[in-house]
């Protein structure tokens, strides 16, 4: 619903608020209950490091309540774990 205008800026109300993770997040960190895990085969090093870096900045957010720890699979090159622990 068009509000108003304001120096040429619409203002709108009541516009439902994207999803921060995206439309659909690509992987279940907040599904993931305490003791459960998912693996993800990993295209790169820059991928592997992706998947740190989005487990890192969730274990920060207030709004999580939890605690995921992310490991190499062993016996494999590119293979990551990511397990909720608390």
């Amino acid at each position: 619903m068009i509000d108003e205008e304001a120096n040429g800026i619409t203002i709108e109300s009541n516009v439902p608020m994207p999803n921060p993770w995206g439309a659909k997040a690509k992987y279940p960190y907040r599904q993931l209950e305490v003791g459960q895990s998912f693996e993800v085969e990993c295209r790169d090093l820059a991928h592997m490091a992706s998947i740190r870096s989005s487990v890192s900045r969730l274990n920060k957010a207030r709004n999580f309540g939890g605690h995921l720890v992310v490991r190499r699979i062993p016996d494999t090159d590119n293979t990551v774990g990511v397990w909720r622990v608390k």
